[in-house]
């Protein structure tokens, strides 16, 4: 009964703040695990793009999925433990042609293709504001993998690592530009968007998980996430999809 009431709450406050916006009409195609795709809109990427994704936890089936579909650029970020594990985990079995099935998703398993190494990479490291070293907190339930380093769920144990803003990652990387940003990272979200704001950093497709709506710090947190979205809106890029989960998912028209 609890996860029939927690996804009404979710449909509710996406009704909220979905009304606030227009959606463009552009096709649009899934990428990704039943539990971890992300909508993006088609004709955009291919093999010269460069893909930031920040956020992997132990289902990088999106990354994946972006690598096999367009063989683009693709960086993940995580520093997580669990999280640097399962890219391993992933890595060996690809490098042995062996089929590797998704720790949360029975059934689903990863590509068995090595060439999607070629142009994919994992760096231990997370993303913020600044180069820094910071605490990561784990969650409540100790079976998920997520940290969080705004400690979005006031907890106490915690691992430190070391973060990067995205302009000192394309400066280590040699990028000039970033075609597809994807930034779920637990509620750090708002630090890192501001930051690209800040500096003009400006992807062809930005996608953001906004964690708070799992663990909300106050009644104001629908509120936070429109003006967030709006920042962008205002520097001419465009809303092609959010989900009840307010996966979002923006171009730059």
């Amino acid at each position: 009964m609890s996860i029939i009431i927690d996804r009404y709450m979710k449909l509710k406050a996406w009704w909220k703040l979905g009304r606030f916006f227009d959606f463009t009409r552009l096709p649009v195609e899934a990428l990704g695990s039943k539990s971890c795709h992300w909508y993006i809109p088609k004709g955009i990427l291919d093999e010269h793009a460069v893909c930031y994704l920040a956020g992997a936890g132990e289902d990088i089936s999106f990354d994946a999925a972006l690598s096999q579909t367009y063989g683009c650029q693709v960086h993940t970020f995580d520093p997580t433990p669990r999280a640097i594990a399962h890219f391993e985990a992933l890595q060996n079995a690809l490098q042995e042609a062996r089929a590797l099935e998704l720790p949360h998703e029975t059934g689903t398993f990863y590509p068995t293709d090595a060439a999607l190494l070629n142009k994919w990479q994992f760096h231990p490291w997370g993303l913020w504001n600044q180069e820094e070293v910071l605490k990561f907190y784990m969650p409540a339930d100790p079976s998920h993998v997520s940290h969080s380093a705004v400690n979005l769920q006031k907890t106490a144990d915690f691992f430190e690592a070391q973060v990067y803003a995205v302009d000192d990652l394309m400066k280590q990387l040699g990028h000039q530009q970033i075609d597809l940003l994807k930034i779920d990272i637990e509620g750090a979200e708002y630090k890192v968007m501001e930051d690209l704001l800040k500096k003009e950093i400006y992807p062809r497709i930005l996608c953001v998980e906004f964690d708070e709506v799992n663990h909300p710090q106050d009644e104001h947190y629908l509120k936070r996430i429109r003006e967030h979205i709006q920042q962008w809106l205002d520097k001419g890029y465009q809303l092609v999809h959010m989900d009840e989960f307010f996966n979002s998912t923006l171009l730059r028209a």
